[in-house]
């Protein structure tokens, strides 16, 4: 059983400020608490694109209540929610928006210290680092209703669908974290009971992604090989209907997304990531789920590091472009597309609304000293799918043939600044 009803490679930032890429949950977690204890403003804007009017950049900004700044986004039942806080020893909370108004219609209070979030199931399932339980947000009352115990000393992931709640949790093993052993939790979302335990071999849980998709769960793996070294590890297929690892595929993945027919990952060319030291060349790969078949390397332009979405008109990605900035990119039939604005700030995280094709993300503004603590929304409805050379880049070899298009939406996920790919 079960439910309780008791009540984190870095990319460099302005000011020379490492921070985290996409995934680095334990890090970005350490880092948003500073900035928000010295009053940096964070911010979620909402970033969309299409292909009827000329490009053009529009925000649209959400203030969230009580100088709250949001740290992650998670996008379902028909709403965005994000995690926020006012900062060390403050308030904790998941906050609603509407995406059809961008304005806040709940706030729900938490324990101290969530990080992850996923929604699914008429529920959000919130995860916290330092704990093995989970609290469950029911969306139609937007009230904690249950805490469920796990198996473990933290939670490091979560996903979720309408099936299954997986929560990837970690049994400490050292004062370090660097022996840490993980397992993936899989648990039943209408009676919060845990049905499996699965030993995820090979994955300490330091910094680790779970993506669901093409009939099965992927679980992508980071592992602390240093101070400041990290070292991908194999990419881990998990059967839902055995509930077992059913396939090891040798490909270092920092991060994962899958579509209805195919999963792509990101690493660092060399598969370790040392950015405290230098620059990393990013690389992406797609896996066909029909034979677990891994493509050649795509290089990633600028500092992009990590997969976003993978939808039926392209693949996104999520990064910083050469200068810094936010700057999520596409590739499409083999290009990268980067006519999307970028936006002069840091972020915590990003995430994608495959309902709506948008990009939502939490951001830090840095351009100007401490704007307000708002969620904003960027629209570029004119981003189009033929785009001019300047605005596009042909990845080198190895870039995969085709893109699997699909006319399913791609699952929903976080979200941070929002970008709207209907066309």
């Amino acid at each position: 059983m079960t439910i309780d009803t008791r009540k984190e490679a870095r990319s460099s930032g302005p000011g020379g400020l490492s921070f985290p890429r996409p995934g680095g949950r334990l890090v970005a977690a350490l880092v948003a608490l500073a900035l928000a204890t010295v009053g940096v403003a964070f911010a979620i804007v909402a970033f969309r694109t299409g292909a009827e009017r000329q490009p053009e950049a529009m925000a649209s900004n959400v203030v969230l209540p009580d100088g709250l700044g949001a740290s992650r986004i998670a996008i379902g039942e028909d709403a965005v929610w994000a995690l926020a806080s006012t900062g060390e020893n403050g308030l904790d909370v998941l906050v609603r928006i509407d995406p059809a108004t961008d304005r806040v219609v709940a706030t729900t209070s938490l324990a101290p210290g969530p990080w992850f979030e996923a929604a699914g199931a008429e529920a959000v399932w919130v995860g916290f680092p330092s704990s093995n339980m989970i609290q469950r947000v029911d969306t139609a009352t937007n009230e904690v209703t249950g805490q469920i115990r796990l198996p473990g000393d933290g939670v490091t992931s979560i996903a979720a669908d309408d099936q299954a709640v997986w929560v990837e949790v970690i049994h400490d093993r050292s004062d370090q974290g660097l022996q840490n052993l993980a397992s993936l939790v899989r648990i039943d979302p209408r009676t919060g009971d845990v049905v499996a335990t699965i030993p995820l071999e090979g994955l300490s849980g330091y910094d680790d992604e779970i993506a669901i998709g093409t009939g099965a769960v992927w679980v992508a793996g980071v592992n602390l090989t240093g101070p400041s070294e990290e070292r991908g590890a194999d990419l881990l297929r998990i059967d839902p209907i055995t509930n077992s690892v059913s396939a090891v595929l040798p490909v270092s993945a920092f991060s994962v997304q899958a579509g209805s027919d195919a999963v792509w990952v990101t690493a660092p060319a060399d598969g370790v990531n040392d950015s405290l030291h230098q620059s990393e060349a990013w690389v992406t790969r797609e896996i066909d789920p029909t034979a677990d078949e891994i493509s050649a390397p795509t290089p990633l332009p600028g500092n992009v590091s990590g997969v976003l979405a993978v939808t039926a008109d392209g693949v996104w990605f999520s990064g910083y472009d050469a200068e810094g900035r936010t700057h999520p990119v596409r590739l499409l039939d083999g290009v990268f597309d980067r006519s999307a604005p970028p936006i002069d700030a840091l972020y915590t995280d990003m995430a994608f609304d495959g309902a709506t094709g948008t990009i939502w993300i939490a951001a830090n503004q840095w351009a100007e000293a401490c704007r307000p603590r708002v969620n904003g929304r960027l629209d570029t409805s004119g981003i189009r799918s033929s785009q001019s050379t300047h605005e596009r880049d042909t990845p080198r070899e190895g870039s995969p043939s085709s893109f699997r298009r699909t006319e399913r939406p791609v699952r929903s996920g976080s979200v941070a600044r929002k970008c709207d790919l209907h066309r």
